[in-house]
């Protein structure tokens, strides 16, 4: 069985970045804080794209034709899923945004 809390961590540090940044920008000087700011956004970012295409594609991995183009089962990518279609379609949605 996956456990998907590695799954979802780097969000749960993206999130924790967004706060902890602008209190952290306030005490730097303005330029140190200007280039930590640019630097925890482009991280937090990156880091929420990656999370939302591995999400999509486990999703479209799960279709029939597209898994006859691969070298997975659909059955084994479902057990190992770590979201379920709320998630999923949400994820989806998400990447195809950006």
């Amino acid at each position: 069985m996956f456990w998907p809390i590695p799954m979802y961590l780097p969000l749960l540090v993206s999130a924790v970045l967004a706060v902890v940044a602008p209190w952290a920008g306030r005490r730097m000087p303005p330029r140190a804080g200007a280039w930590a700011m640019v630097c925890a956004a482009t991280v937090a970012a990156g880091t929420w794209v990656t999370e939302l295409a591995i999400l999509a594609f486990t999703a479209i991995g799960q279709v029939p034709l597209v898994a006859a183009q691969g070298a997975w089962s659909v059955r084994v990518l479902a057990a190992e899923d770590p979201a379920r279609a709320p998630a999923r379609s949400s994820a989806y949605c998400g990447s195809a945004a950006c």
